[in-house]
């Protein structure tokens, strides 16, 4: 869940202790100490704990100013604030793609296979309409000039999952803001033992960082959603730039997606909204058992 809490600081730093019950009355506790503003910038100074030097990039699609679709509001506002998030919290190299054709996607692609190494990191990040195939169960990402009726010149997951494959690097996240956009991941993804702390956790995080990971977080499953409902930007795109920015060490996706998740939940359940995140590995794209890690600048 999501609580808000005020702490006063206006006497120094703060010893908390936060206590969970839930209906069967089992309890857990969490101790941490609040400190002020200028004391906590110094508290949090980063640190790589032997983490790999990875180099990340990104490749941003955002789908608004559709013609035969009808027009999105903030596919291209969550675009950019996600490329200034990713470049400026996290120094990743960043494409951004606005209103694109299938063609113009797949040239993307192909640049990427050019110049990316197999040590590196990619996130791609998908904003705008989603289809599905309801014979087979396929989801699509319809192009700016995608047919209402023809699915000829539309991206389907498929090809999306053929481009990771060919592009051979160490980690890649999908995150799809679009209707359906669940069909891509559909199986389970183990999480790591929450309760490993100091050393112990960052060992595994060392592990997993070296491993072979292909996964999806999506604003929803196989259902429509919601755009807009947070301002300039979707309910989902909103959710995960609150996160991003409140990352203050490395972090695996399923611990982010955690936080996603519950941000997320509060805020629709207040708009009504019927809608689900999902994060899950790719389907048929070689997952092993790693997770994508998000390294903030020191």
């Amino acid at each position: 869940g999501l609580f808000r809490a005020e702490i006063d600081l206006s006497q120094g730093s703060s010893d908390t202790r936060f206590t969970a019950t839930d209906r069967q009355g089992a309890q857990a506790s969490l101790n941490f100490r609040a400190v002020p503003g200028n004391d906590a910038s110094n508290a949090l100074k980063l640190v790589n704990h032997g983490l790999p030097n990875t180099r990340y990039h990104a490749l941003i699609i955002a789908n608004q100013s559709y013609r035969p679709w009808p027009k999105l509001n903030n596919p291209v506002n969550d675009a950019q604030d996600l490329k200034r998030m990713l470049e400026d919290r996290y120094d990743f190299k960043v494409t951004l793609l606005l209103d694109s054709t299938r063609r113009d996607m797949f040239a993307a692609f192909n640049a990427l296979r050019a110049r990316l190494k197999p040590e590196d990191n990619l996130l791609i990040f998908y904003a705008g309409h989603g289809d599905v195939d309801e014979s087979n169960q396929r989801g699509y990402w319809v192009p700016v000039d995608g047919e209402r009726e023809n699915r000829s010149n539309w991206m389907s997951v498929v090809d999306v999952t053929d481009q990771i494959n060919a592009l051979g690097v160490r980690q890649v996240l999908v995150i799809a803001d679009s209707c359906y956009s669940g069909t891509m991941a559909r199986t389970a993804l183990p999480v790591a033992d929450a309760d490993l702390v100091g050393e112990r956790h960052w060992d595994a995080l060392r592990a997993i960082s070296q491993l072979r990971a292909r996964v999806a977080l999506t604003s929803g499953g196989l259902e429509p959603v919601v755009d807009g409902g947070a301002g300039r930007n979707s309910l989902f795109a909103s959710s995960l730039l609150d996160v991003l920015a409140a990352v203050r060490e490395p972090i695996e996706t399923r611990r982010l997606f955690d936080s996603l998740a519950a941000r997320f939940s509060l805020r629709a359940m207040r708009l009504k909204v019927q809608q689900k995140p999902q994060y899950a590995p790719i389907r048929f794209a070689g997952h092993e058992a790693g997770d994508f890690i998000f390294v903030p600048k020191r």
